[in-house]
């Protein structure tokens, strides 16, 4: 394979699920954002769907009283028909820079959000970018934050995901100053983002991680690409146990310089590895293979019939085995996006292109499952003027063909019975009073084993373990848990049962 530069490629998933329309009523929208304003480079990377609508997150530039530019990391909060309710920044300076490599804005076990970025500074070696994390409320609120500048010379993130028990997995590039090259990072922190183990793979010269899913066993399986010593540069999928250990690794590709691996987790714990490859014209061609548990491959496709994509951007997962999958389609009209619908044995089932202007380069970048079916997407039109775009789509990729349209509204919100300072026996997990000033009252479906309190800068408060009284007929667990000495605030308190499960709930101590 011949030395050239490795080709970033851009990929990300969504949950394991497909749904029909089942209602009558049903959102399509097609929008932009940062039409005749001052901003320049608006750009919208990820997007997360939340009960009343969706969490948007990207950047953009602008001058500051001294004409120099500067970037905004923003979050915004769109409502069901895609309009802005909000924007905040969460970083300003021209050193922020919003990784657009996907999923690094997800929802956390206490239903607030998380989100990764990279932060560029002159630590005294050229290129530096420094990871940073930001928990935010789901109304744009910090509720902490934490940049690691002291793990090496370079390195930035490229996905994240939260574990049972809160804590994070981070899975990205690092190289430590001094070295040539850099290496596929991963590494896992607490539910406060203080680093408990950091690993590294890749070959003799520059790897690099993209995304990460954990498996059925408590491991994780890592999509990235990698250089050996012979230049030859190859889509990279690693396999490690638990506590990042590698156990196999696996190198894909052709005898060319290729794209980037991502591995998908197939509902029968096979992996779905997406990507590109080049053939000897220099050409990207669309690369599906799937691989067994142990590394060992199924089969493999190359979509030679398809020459003007370059590579897979976002892949879907759905609940038959098949997915769906959006690719940048290039064309002497610009560039778009191409939604795919495939079966469980990689065979295009349909395709559909998704359009905002003719002639413009426009980019698609993340998508998520909707509640309601549908899917949400968001990117940016690159070519100038450049807008943030989101669009809404049902399970046929159908939308509006026009952009800033929406359909007829109708939502019906679902109207969670109120928890009143009584214990009643139910089948879930449950806290009452919350609030709450004296005394919290816990109820599980099973034993506990453990509960643990936290404030929001991460202190633990002490803990009950044991003691707690068996509910009717033997079917839950109850325990009390006295927060009278607390000082007023949020807390976050997480339970977990003899059988290993997590339950989390936040608390307001009045």
């Amino acid at each position: 394979m011949r030395n050239l530069i490795g080709i970033l490629i851009m990929m990300l998933s969504c949950p394991l699920t497909i749904r029909g329309q089942d209602t009558l009523d049903f959102v399509y929208f097609n929008k932009i954002y940062n039409e005749n304003t001052n901003k320049e480079h608006h750009m919208s990377f990820n997007i997360l769907p939340i009960t009343d609508g969706y969490l948007l997150q990207g950047t953009y530039n602008w001058l500051d009283e001294n004409t120099e530019t500067q970037r905004s990391f923003y979050i915004a909060k769109l409502n069901k028909k895609g309009e802005y309710e909000w924007l905040k920044h969460i970083d300003e300076g021209f050193e922020i820079n919003g990784s657009v490599t996907g999923n690094l804005l997800i929802e956390t076990a206490w239903n607030d959000i998380l989100v990764g970025y990279n932060n560029y500074k002159n630590y005294g070696v050229d290129n530096t970018q420094k990871i940073k994390l930001v928990r935010l409320s789901k109304s744009g609120e910090i509720l902490w934050q934490k940049e690691y500048s002291d793990l090496g010379a370079s390195q930035g993130p490229s996905q994240i995901l939260t574990l049972d028990d809160g804590s994070i997995i981070i899975v990205g590039v690092i190289r430590y100053e001094g070295e040539q090259y850099s290496r596929m990072l991963l590494m896992k922190t607490s539910l406060f983002g203080q680093v408990e183990w950091l690993k590294t793979y890749g070959l003799a010269k520059t790897s690099r991680g993209f995304t990460v899913q954990q498996t059925t066993d408590g491991g994780f399986i890592l999509g990235g690409d990698a250089i050996d010593e012979f230049d030859n540069h190859d889509m990279y999928i690693v396999k490690t146990d638990s506590q990042g250990n590698q156990q196999w690794d696996k190198r894909l590709g052709s005898e060319e310089t290729d794209c980037a691996a991502f591995a998908n987790i197939l509902p029968d714990n096979t992996y779905l590895i997406n990507g590109c490859i080049t053939n000897a014209q220099g050409n990207h061609k669309l690369y599906l293979a799937k691989l067994d548990t142990n590394g060992g491959l199924i089969w493999e496709k190359t979509y030679n019939n398809l020459p003007t994509y370059q590579a897979f951007e976002d892949l879907c997962i759905l609940e038959d085995g098949g997915f769906m999958a959006t690719a940048f389609k290039f064309g002497t009209s610009g560039t778009t996006t191409e939604l795919m619908r495939f079966d469980s044995g990689g065979k295009i089932l349909w395709q559909k292109g998704l359009h905002l202007n003719e002639g413009k380069d426009c980019y698609l970048k993340d998508i998520d499952a909707t509640p309601d079916g549908g899917y949400v997407l968001c990117g940016f039109q690159y070519t100038s003027p450049q807008y943030s775009w989101v669009v809404k789509i049902d399970s046929l990729g159908n939308t509006c063909s026009y952009t800033g349209c929406d359909s007829t509204y109708t939502y019906i919100s679902e109207v969670t019975p109120g928890v009143g300072d009584e214990p009643v026996v139910v089948s879930k997990f449950r806290v009452y009073p919350n609030p709450a000033s004296e005394e919290i009252h816990i109820q599980s479906p099973t034993f506990i084993q453990h509960i643990t309190l936290y404030n929001l800068q991460g202190k633990k408060f002490p803990s009950l373990q044991g003691g707690v009284s068996e509910g009717r007929g033997g079917q839950t667990s109850q325990a009390s848990l006295n927060i009278s000495h607390l000082p007023k605030g949020i807390y976050l308190l997480q339970v977990v049962t003899v059988e290993g499960k997590y339950y989390h709930q936040k608390i307001l101590k009045e």
